[in-house]
């Protein structure tokens, strides 16, 4: 499966991709890094076919997963001809102002929206959150990911376990 992490500061360039990379025990896919104003993103290579990360003057588009869309053809996933078909039908849909999150796409899915101009970011996840999102928040910085280790290890946090995490471990014996 594919992952990112977000940081709404610029990171090094490198830093966020060495540490999407670390979770990954061998192999790891290529890893997509932009920067700018609006801080900074790192994404693996999405394993479905037609949902690379795009990028326009004014977005950055990243979808995990590999989502049914509702209200477009989806024959890219076997046609093969364009490796970001998906990922623009979604965000086209999205600048549209139609996008229904609920009822147009189906199956796991998190969606990453970020606006260089404004510096805003959107997140959106099915609905039941199969794929989770992770965050962590200080005065200044939020940074927003699907991997919990990348998160902590890119915000200096690999051993400090949230509370949260203790119990839900101690209840099911999994985070």
């Amino acid at each position: 499966m594919s992952d990112f992490i977000f940081s709404n500061q610029p990171i090094q360039e490198g830093k966020l991709a060495k540490n999407l990379a670390s979770i990954y025990h061998e192999n790891s896919p290529k890893i997509h890094e932009y920067h700018g104003m609006w801080g900074s993103l790192a994404v693996s290579e999405n394993l479905y076919y037609g949902y690379q990360p795009y990028e326009s003057n004014e977005h950055i588009c990243v979808v995990l997963g590999g989502p049914l869309l509702y209200f477009s053809d989806v024959s890219f996933i076997k046609e093969k001809s364009d490796r970001t078909s998906g990922t623009k039908a979604i965000y086209k849909r999205w600048l549209s102002g139609e996008m229904n999150w609920d009822e147009d796409l189906s199956g796991p899915f998190a969606i990453c929206i970020i606006n260089k101009q404004s510096h805003e970011a959107l997140f959106v996840t099915d609905l039941m959150s199969f794929i989770p999102l992770y965050q962590y928040k200080d005065i200044d910085n939020v940074v927003i990911s699907s991997h919990s280790d990348a998160l902590a290890k890119s915000t200096n946090q690999v051993n400090k376990i949230d509370i949260v995490s203790r119990i839900d471990f101690i209840l099911h014996g999994v985070i």
